[in-house]
């Protein structure tokens, strides 16, 4: 049989390496765009609050263009996937989910009140608030560190007759799989996506 027999579905699934270095690569331009996003969105709020304390123009002008500053150097750091980043950036993230959890609250009082814009400003603000929070819980994920950190390593484990390794493509999660009777209704028992695309089945 040949190998083409094996991998029907192409190397969305089977080449391991190439799918976790291509996923993470994915995943991680994507998350670098939304911490910029939310560096410049945590740097404004911030900015704010820090004038309702600070009465003097030109030292709330300094303080922001420092703020702004170091939360700039903290993406270009992270985007670049430098160690000392990693965590900044986590902290970036959870600040950004406290504001936006607290604008929905805030946008839903006053949709109770009886302006209905600010509820759908708030279903907004409630779906930004919740894919920033899966952002936290991504950077608290051992697998997304090692990979970021470019110590990732594929477990060595005992497979049974006609089992491989395999790399989930939406959560590169290392599963064993026996690819002749893998189908589109099959699932990843960590991220629950599906393994298999019907276009791949097809071909």
């Amino acid at each position: 049989m040949t190998s083409q027999d094996h991998d029907p579905w192409g190397d969305s699934l089977f080449d391991r390496e190439t799918i976790l270095k291509r996923n993470f690569e994915k995943i991680h331009k994507g998350t670098a765009l939304v911490l910029l996003v939310d560096a410049l969105i945590v740097a404004w709020i911030t900015t704010q609050f820090l004038a309702l304390v600070i009465t003097s123009s030109s030292t709330l002008l300094i303080v922001a263009f420092l703020l702004f500053s170091v939360l700039l150097q903290v993406w270009a750091k992270y985007r670049n996937k430098k160690k000392s980043a990693y965590g900044p950036a986590s902290i970036i993230f959870s600040v950004a989910a406290l504001y936006f959890g607290i604008l929905t609250l805030n946008n839903i009082y006053y949709g109770l009140t009886g302006n209905i814009t600010f509820l759908f400003i708030a279903l907004l603000m409630g779906y930004v608030c919740f894919n920033t929070i899966g952002r936290v819980r991504m950077h608290s994920k051992q697998w997304y560190r090692d990979c970021y950190n470019g110590t990732f390593e594929i477990p060595e484990t005992e497979l049974s007759e006609g089992e491989m390794l395999a790399a989930c493509p939406s959560c590169m999660a290392i599963l064993a799989i026996v690819p002749t009777q893998l189908s589109t209704s099959d699932r990843c028992p960590h991220c629950n996506n599906y393994l298999v695309t019907q276009d791949r089945e097809e071909e």
